[in-house]
């Protein structure tokens, strides 16, 4: 099986959550992913004075999700500075969805009409509103991104975003952060169709590093019935993520 993109990086703690290494190191292979390295920088421990001042000057967010941030900023200067042309961006709770490889290869290849993207790859219960469904297309442009554990980008929109936070400092999670700054910094927000990944922190799999969703049965029954209804049922009438796919600006 060929692996669908080259560059992976897996957001990950150097010290502890042995069980999500675990996770990875056996599920991506099998999903196609057998080369992939990940981000051990930017563990809270390393959140200097220095990071605190230059990066997080003034932002009330905690430890945890101040690390996770600078986390997915360190991956963005490793694209810079090793001039990849795009990477894929999963968080350490990823799960991939069936025939991932060959569903990625066709977001990877349809993101060739594209430039300056972020393609959310998860699924954080919403999908895209049949109402704007293409049949055979497979990325579609968006205001806002949804949850981090999964994306593409590509190294015209890391180096925005990356030049950017080098002069102002990150005020938001990295979620928000991204559907806020989109039309501020100037880069494009994507959704796949279909969604290719799943949190484990989200489907009770996991206990969350940052807030309190846990990974008992009931966590995993609620999500069953959550994920259903946000799915199949609310993003396609609800105003609010039918507005996400209205007249969107393309930035290039």
């Amino acid at each position: 099986m060929v692996q669908p993109i080259e560059h992976v990086f897996v957001i990950h703690v150097s010290e502890g959550y042995e069980e999500r290494r675990q996770h990875i190191e056996s599920h991506l292979p099998k999903c196609g992913l057998a080369s992939f390295e990940y981000m051990l920088d930017g563990d809270i421990k390393d959140l200097t004075t220095d990071v605190l001042e230059s990066l997080f000057k003034g932002s009330s967010q905690s430890a945890p999700e101040k690390s996770c941030f600078y986390k997915h900023f360190l991956v963005y200067k490793a694209i810079v500075e090793r001039k990849l042309p795009f990477a894929l961006v999963l968080e350490d709770d990823a799960y991939l969805a069936k025939d991932f490889s060959n569903k990625l290869k066709r977001v990877v290849d349809e993101a060739s009409n594209y430039s300056n993207y972020l393609i959310n790859i998860e699924s954080a219960y919403l999908s895209v509103p049949i109402k704007y469904r293409v049949a055979n297309q497979h990325i579609y442009l968006a205001k806002y991104t949804k949850m981090t554990g999964g994306y593409v980008i590509d190294y015209v929109a890391a180096k925005k975003i990356y030049d950017y936070l080098l002069l102002n400092p990150a005020h938001l999670p990295i979620d928000v952060y991204q559907s806020e700054m989109r039309d501020i910094i100037g880069f494009n927000i994507c959704w796949s169709h279909p969604a290719l990944v799943q949190q484990g922190s989200k489907n009770g799999t996991f206990a969350s590093s940052i807030n309190c969703e846990g990974d008992s049965i009931i966590d995993k029954c609620k999500f069953v019935i959550k994920n259903y209804h946000k799915k199949y049922i609310w993003s396609h009438i609800n105003k609010r993520v039918l507005r996400v796919f209205e007249n969107v600006k393309y930035h290039k």
